[in-house]
């Protein structure tokens, strides 16, 4: 289970179950301190009553099972996207690394049509550690370019958790050390994927993704 603070209140990630729960100031405080008990000060009676309902509500185990701390990573304050089309950027280097984009959207949908979703966390984990052995020679906005000019022919729509799975996939195997990040707002309530690198936004502007806050980080 994954937690993220949005002002007073917060969501769960249920990453077994794939699905968001929302938790309103009381059990956010409740959840907060079980994290972190000198941070959010709460009395026993309150506590208990709030790990019950916890627990009624699958977020905790009668055994105690504890949430996961609130995932950190770099708000973006600066964007790559989108590439820049014009013809001394589209060289024979950049088409070379196309196949390799398509591939790596093939099994980004393979794996997001076949799998539950932690079984696709648990084997992003595992590309992403064999991958940080690798060495690769194109930058960032190289990289972009090539998922630029693969992405139109891959026919299937865009849509984030695929777009910036097989981004972060394309990424990794050229050694570089991007993030796939899922973060959530409130009112309304929405859930939202892309891909990062320190505090640069990879596949969307870094604008529209501040209004989110990080609940899982890979």
């Amino acid at each position: 289970m994954h937690l993220a603070a949005v002002g007073g209140q917060s969501v769960v990630l249920d990453v077994q179950n794939d699905r968001y729960i929302g938790l309103g100031a009381d059990l956010t405080k409740a959840a907060l301190h079980l994290l972190e008990p000198g941070d959010t000060p709460i009395g026993d009676k309150a506590l208990d009553h709030a790990r019950d309902r916890l627990v009624a509500r699958g977020i905790l185990t009668d055994q105690g099972q504890a949430l996961a701390a609130p995932e950190r990573a770099a708000q973006p304050r600066t964007t790559l996207w989108p590439a820049l089309a014009v013809p001394e950027r589209a060289e024979r280097t950049r088409w070379t690394g196309v196949p390799s984009a398509l591939w790596a959207l093939t099994e980004a949908q393979a794996a997001l049509s076949s799998l539950p979703f932690h079984k696709i966390i648990r084997w992003l984990e595992r590309e992403k550690t064999r991958a940080a052995r690798r060495e690769g020679d194109l930058t960032a906005q190289q990289l972009i370019d090539v998922f630029a000019l693969a992405r139109p022919w891959f026919p299937v729509k865009p849509i984030c958790r695929l777009d910036a799975v097989a981004l972060c996939l394309l990424f990794w195997r050229q050694g570089r050390s991007a993030q796939l990040v899922f973060g959530v707002r409130l009112e309304p309530f929405y859930a939202h994927c892309w891909a990062q690198e320190d505090e640069i936004a990879l596949n969307e502007s870094d604008d529209s993704l501040r209004q989110y806050a990080p609940i899982l980080v890979i």
